[in-house]
């Protein structure tokens, strides 16, 4: 009966959150109020039930049948509207005139609340304790009842226990006061005022070295409370709070929201897969799913931690997505499996792979390592694990017992081992020692097991380490224990901060063996108390201590010691040390400097703090280090400025990350402003001989974007264009490529063309910050297509091609890309792409090949299953451009001498002989002969590669000579390449040129912008002007509009039948369409739609206000929807220009048309956002029809995403329709 157990247990049934106040709708836990209802139900048929007395005393009364209820939730958020749900509650019940009788009659309950007029609020008392009495409560054991608090503490966590409850009064504290109760795990979940309290001040992390102050955000961060991290990153720990440890005890613990949050400040992601294989172990299955979806591990790798763990489904799950299993990965499985699975699973994976394989291809070693691990397996049926690998024939060794020596039930394991014939060796004597087992150490020595000087030192090192007096003891009362080997255990235990271990070796050794290695060891445990006991013991110390505590050791340490006397040194080397193990952070050499601590020799400390830059890396503040670089200036740090600047300048070239420059301003300008004697002189600070060899180290873009901008100084000295000049292809400081591309208009000039050329250089410059500010912006159309996924993999940027994977970016099937990524030798992207089967490694190899990486070429040829005879001519064409002789002679030999059949034809030949005769090799000439003795046939084409080389004077004159001909098609390449004096020289040798070859010859020097090479051809005795007219367009679609002038006026009049504007649109350039227009080129309504498709919103501007024809029939707005797709800004500007929407529907329903192809590149919210935008603005429409469009389209959709977004978008149209109508 529910009002019983509320009676009995109110915490227990009113555990779960309540829906009516708090908790959510669909929550099927029964909420507070419903508790409260039902259990009226059962007090008002039992008020009075046993007697009523004549005084009008009902027994039982409404203080005994409410009591349950009364100040439940006292103490809790929100305690007033609980108390007002109970007073709802009440009134409307049977139980409420009863209530108000037994006030009037004064023996209201002193916890009641009293009955308020409606609409007025509930009174509370104004001081409460947990339990609801009040402040003038006489009696606080009727309110604080220790088995009640202990069954609700039953329900917190360790940590609630310990910063809570504990807190709530003196009661609590006493009831609490065990060790555990007191101890806050920060592996777990803490609260969030207790942990800002605690660890949000400035000086919270002075009592801690610095490897528990890095341990500190990596137990939060297994904690899984980003809250908490946020705190230590807002003290200033962005050092310690973003290193690849953190993100690897996320990862470890299986928290991908704290992981992503991590990413998304800037924590790197580490190649150790230690923390991959934990979240294995443990059983994160959504956390092993994500790293391998984001080829963070791999399915394989994490099979074998999956069974260690004994999560039999994960490992089932991620043995189904592995590509296949090497042998080794089969042993760690299966030793994995042998730990942590029950028997049957142990055996389905031997059968699965070694019976059906019918090989057992396992070392002995191996075998061992399988037997050993089931051996020392937790599960209950580890007996059965080993007779089942005995069966199989695996080995008996000493790594058996030794694995069970060091686990709780050792004596039953190693006597059940021991009966079976298995050997005790000195390896479980250590372990043993290591898990404190001293009677299991007593055992193994009673059973003869032999303890050599080797062994009695590992052994008491591991004990020492784990803090086992016990241990020790019993190795000291060995027969055959030598003293001599606690020596290191002293040293280890120090660097433990195992006090009670450190006394008795002392005690046991003597005085001697207090040394001042056990006091630095000592130092970086941390322990103050294991100083002082120390220093009290008379253990000497030196320089060596306090530089030690400097560097490892925490602030209280240093000061501690500095306080007692302990010598500091005159070298420095505190400071040394203190940068040295933890880089260019202020409070160390705050403290030691406020300890008086020397400086030491002159720039030693200067020239330590800046070595300490080249290390700085995504995860450091490059302004921190400006601070401390500052500050050892400003305290007055003795540097020597000729050395700092040699040094800087060696190291300047490693200085390669975002925040680079803020460094680089402060070494070439910035010291100034912190030099004891600045000069009036600018000259002493910006030297332009010394400023010249810092760029050298420095990209161009950083030349460009950052070195320029220093003062006028640099803008004067580096004003070449090259030095202006950005290119986007190359990493780009993130600051100004924000600055320059975050703006909503930042892409009004530009054309549709390079609209979607800049996200691909973006890629390619392997920057994925600048690639968020595109996608920021609302590029997701164009940041998240093919292309961008192309252009990065053509770059080698594995990152950006997970990243890009990540936001939904789909891969193209086109293999271009990856070929262009092992021409240019990326190893990296090519192993990745063949591992993923997303290319071929023949087809890379040949790649590889062209580009002259003969090593990548051989590792892609080892892997490949064999190659057809097409993909050997592309590869032997490949090697004849960009390999040396000798690696395309093993090439020969392999594929053709080796088959003594040669399959190729007579083209195929020709284009590897052309590829030689073009090879960029210095040894061409020879690859040409070795073909030639190989009966490669000479043909034109071989010229015709050479003559567009700008070697190709020798070349062509070598290749004449041995009786290769000149054809029109060297012509045309040499007209391609711009080489003028190469064309004269083809012509000279009476190639013919014919009214085609002209016309190709134009066609490509007019692409490529070569005035020069057209006035050669016009002065061709065979020449016709109208070989020009397509050379025209060709030169204005490519924005040449000095080309262009030259062949108006040489074509005069018949320039004039030529669309230019077209063309000049597509080109981008303002200034060649402000040329046409001045010169009155003609134009019409289809130049208008043209810009608006594929130009700029600047040339659709321009355009319309000079008077440009838009036409009445809304080709603009159709252009742009068929070219640029959902897009609302060419839209708007057309709009707002007053362009024509043209016939009624007709630009609705190709928008409808445009919808279709919502893929990862497109969004239906932007798609949405665009229909409605055409509707608000009047756009006619024909709702009938484009429901029908869209029915028709449902029909036909086949992919999944394109089918939902139909079924989203068709009863939006229908609900238009409805409010049209």
């Amino acid at each position: 009966m529910i009002g019983r157990g509320a009676y009995n247990d109110p915490w227990g049934c009113l555990a779960d959150a309540d829906r009516s106040v708090y908790g959510d709708a669909a929550n099927a836990a029964p909420s507070r109020r419903w508790v409260i209802q039902r259990y009226l139900e059962y007090a008002e048929p039992m008020l009075g039930r046993w007697c009523v007395k004549a005084d009008g005393h009902a027994d039982p009364s409404v203080r005994t049948l409410m009591r349950p209820l009364l100040n439940l939730f006292h103490g809790e958020a929100g305690s007033k509207r609980w108390k007002a749900e109970v007073d709802a509650v009440l009134k409307a019940g049977k139980l409420a005139s009863a209530m108000e009788h037994e006030q009037q009659g004064g023996k209201r309950h002193r916890s009641l609340p009293q009955a308020e007029a409606p609409g007025e609020p509930l009174l509370l008392p104004p001081k409460r304790q947990i339990g609801g009495a009040s402040a003038a409560a006489p009696d606080p054991s009727r309110v604080w009842l220790p088995d009640l608090v202990q069954r609700f503490a039953g329900f917190l966590t360790c940590n609630e226990v310990a910063c809570v409850l504990r807190l709530v009064n003196k009661a609590a504290a006493a009831q609490f006061s065990r060790p555990e109760d007191r101890t806050v795990r920060l592996s777990l979940p803490v609260p969030h005022r207790e942990f800002a309290r605690r660890w949000g001040g400035r000086d919270v992390v002075r009592s801690l070295t610095p490897k528990q102050r890095r341990l500190l955000p990596c137990l939060t961060a297994r904690s899984g409370s980003i809250a908490n991290l946020k705190v230590l990153l807002a003290r200033g720990e962005a050092g310690h709070v973003l290193e690849t440890a953190v993100l690897g005890a996320a990862t470890a613990a299986g928290h991908i929201g704290v992981r992503s949050w991590l990413r998304l400040q800037g924590c790197t992601w580490s190649i150790e897969l230690h923390p991959a294989r934990e979240a294995a172990r443990c059983g994160h299955t959504a956390m092993c799913e994500w790293l391998v979806v984001n080829r963070c591990a791999q399915s394989r790798e994490l099979t074998c931690e999956a069974a260690r763990g004994g999560h039999v489904g994960l490992m089932d799950l991620l043995l189904r997505s592995a590509s296949g299993c090497s042998p080794d990965t089969i042993t760690s499985l299966l030793e994995g499996a042998a730990s942590g699975c029950d028997l049957p699973t142990l055996q389905r994976l031997l059968h699965t792979y070694l019976d059906s394989d019918h090989v057992d291809r396992h070392s002995a070693e191996q075998k061992a390592a399988v037997l050993a691990a089931a051996a020392a397996s937790p599960t209950p049926d580890w007996r059965a694990k080993v007779e089942c690998l005995e069966d199989r024939g695996y080995p008996r060794t000493g790594a058996d017992c030794s694995a069970a020596a060091s686990l709780p039930d050792w004596r039953a394991r190693l006597g059940w081992l021991r009966q079976r014939g298995y050997l005790l060796t000195s390896a479980a004597l250590v372990e043993a020692a290591g898990g404190g087992h001293v009677e299991a150490l007593q055992y193994l020595l009673a059973e003869g097991v032999e303890m050599d000087a080797g062994t009695a030192n590992r052994a008491a090192l591991h004990a020492a380490k784990a803090g086992h007096v016990a241990v020790l003891q019993a190795l000291a009362g060995a027969p055959t224990f030598r003293a001599a080997a606690l020596v290191d255990a002293l040293a280890a235990a120090a660097e433990q901060g195992h006090l009670r271990v450190v006394a008795w070796l002392a005690d046991v050794l003597g005085g001697r063996a207090l040394t001042v290695r056990v006091f630095v060891s000592a130092v970086r445990s941390g322990s103050l108390e294991l100083l002082a006991w120390l220093r009290a013991h008379g253990c000497p110390w030196d320089a060596t201590v306090f530089a030690e505590a400097a560097g490892l050791g925490s602030e209280e340490q240093v000061e501690w010691l500095a306080a007692r006397g302990c010598p500091m040194g005159e070298e420095g080397e505190p400071y040394l040390s203190a940068l040295r193990h933890q880089g260019l952070v202020l409070p160390p050499l705050q403290c030691l400097q406020r300890l008086g601590c020397p400086w030491g020799p002159t720039g030693a400390v200067f020239l330590c703090a800046l070595e300490r830059c080249q290390r700085l890396d995504a995860a450091s503040s490059c302004r921190a280090a400006l601070r401390a670089l500052t500050w050892l200036l400003v305290q007055g740090c003795p540097v020597e400025p000729g050395a700092a600047v040699q040094l800087a300048e060696a190291q300047l070239g490693r200085f390669h990350h975002a925040r680079m420059e803020e460094l680089l301003l402060w070494l070439v300008g910035g010291a100034s402003a912190v030099a004891p004697d600045p000069s009036p002189d600018p000259s002493r600070v910006w030297l332009p001989d010394l400023v010249p060899r810092f760029a050298s180290f420095l990209t161009c873009n950083e030349v460009a974007c950052i070195l320029r901008l220093v003062n006028k100084a640099a803008a004067a000295q580096f004003s070449r264009p090259e030095d202006r000049t950005v290119r986007l292809s190359l990493p780009v400081p993130h600051r100004e490529f924000a600055r320059r591309w975050g703006g909503r208009d930042a892409v009004r000039s530009l054309t549709l063309a390079r609209r979607r050329l800049l996200p691909c250089l973006t890629a390619r410059s392997g920057s994925i910050a600048n690639l968020k500010v595109l996608l920021a912006r609302g590029e997701a159309g164009h940041v998240l297509e093919s292309a961008v996924l192309d252009a990065a993999t053509a770059a080698g940027h594995i990152k950006v091609v997970a990243w890009l994977r990540s936001q939904g970016c789909a891969w193209s099937a086109d293999s271009h890309a990856a070929r262009e990524a092992a021409r240019c030798g990326h190893t990296a992207m090519c192993e990745w792409l063949v591992a993923n089967s997303l290319a071929q490694s023949c087809e890379l190899a040949c790649g590889a090949a062209h580009g002259g990486h003969v090593g990548l070429m051989d590792l892609l040829l080892r892997s490949a299953p064999g190659c057809s005879p097409d993909t050997i001519t592309s590869l032997l064409e490949a090697a004849a451009a960009g390999c040396d002789l000798p690696t395309l002679q093993r090439l020969l030999h392999a594929y053709l001498d080796s088959d003594h059949v040669d399959r190729h034809s007579a083209e195929q030949k020709a284009a590897v002989l052309a590829a030689a005769a073009a090879s960029l090799t210095e040894d061409w000439r020879a690859k040409v002969e070795c073909l030639e003795d190989r009966g490669y046939p000479r043909t034109g084409a071989d010229c015709s590669a050479a003559a567009s080389l700008p070697d190709w004077r020798a070349r062509l004159g070598w290749l004449r000579q041995r009786g290769y001909r000149l054809t029109s098609a060297a012509l045309v390449e040499a007209a391609g390449g711009g080489h003028v004096d190469a064309l004269q020289y083809l012509v000279a040798e009476g190639v013919e040129m014919d009214a085609d070859t002209i016309k190709r010859a134009a066609l490509h020097a007019a692409k490529a912008g070569h005035v020069a090479v057209l006035q050669v051809l016009v002065g061709g005795p065979t020449f016709r002007a109208a070989a020009l007219v397509g050379a025209l367009a060709a030169a204005a679609e490519e924005g040449h509009l000095p080309v262009v002038a030259w062949l108006a006026d040489v074509l005069g009049c018949r320039a004039r039948t030529v669309r230019m504007f077209e063309p000049a649109v597509r080109s981008g350039s303002m200034e060649l369409l402000a040329w046409l227009h001045a010169r009155r080129y003609e134009w019409h309504e289809r130049v208008f739609a043209e810009a608006a498709g594929l130009g700029s919103e600047e040339q659709v501007e321009w355009l319309a206000a000079r008077g440009c024809p838009m036409g009445k029939d809304g080709e603009p707005y159709l252009s742009a929807l068929r070219h640029q797709g959902l897009v609302l800004p060419p839209l708007q500007c057309l709009q707002r220009l007053g362009c024509p929407w043209g016939p009624t529907g007709a630009v609705l329903l190709r928008a409808l048309e445009r919808s279709q192809p919502l893929g990862a590149a497109f969004s239906g919210r932007t798609a949405l956002r665009a229909l409605t935008w055409l509707l608000v603005q009047g756009c006619p429409v024909e709702l009938g029809a484009a429901v029908q469009l869209a029915e028709a389209q449902l029909g036909k959709a086949l992919e999944p995403a394109e089918r939902a977004w139909m079924e989203e978008l068709l009863p939006w149209l229908v609900e238009q329709q409805h409010r049209r109508d």
